[in-house]
């Protein structure tokens, strides 16, 4: 729920980048939720990427804390499966601004990629305003 409580726990761990179809993508430390952000998460991507189906651009900085520099938009026409994970965002996510539409994440397992560790735990559902 946004704004409001994410119903689940999800845990965002990169140690390094991932380039992909001129794509960059940087999550500094952790993001945890509920609860607080613990540390500085940073998503910059130069390009998009497509996996079955997915494209996904992200147009500038997103830093946490702190304020949404620039908008970042999130559009996902299909789904990702690697290594057992499975992420749909099923519209548009805009800021600053308004979320479009809903947003699904749903992550069964786990990504490894460069480094990468991405972990969802169960799903974020978004809409907003309610």
């Amino acid at each position: 729920m946004y704004p409001g409580r994410l119903r689940d726990r999800i845990l965002f761990k990169v140690t390094r980048s991932v380039m992909s179809d001129g794509a960059h993508i940087e999550i500094q430390s952790t993001f945890m939720y509920p609860g607080r952000l613990r540390d500085r998460i940073l998503f910059k991507v130069t390009g998009s990427v497509m996996s079955d189906g997915a494209l996904i651009e992200i147009q500038s900085t997103f830093m946490y804390p702190g304020r949404l520099r620039d908008r970042i938009l999130f559009k996902v026409t299909g789904s990702v499966m690697s290594d057992g994970a499975l992420i749909e965002i099923q519209s548009t996510f805009m800021y600053p601004g308004r979320l479009r539409d809903r947003i699904l994440f749903k992550v069964t397992g786990s990504v490894m990629s460069d480094g990468l560790s991405l972990k969802y735990k169960k799903h974020i559902y978004v809409s907003w305003p309610p």
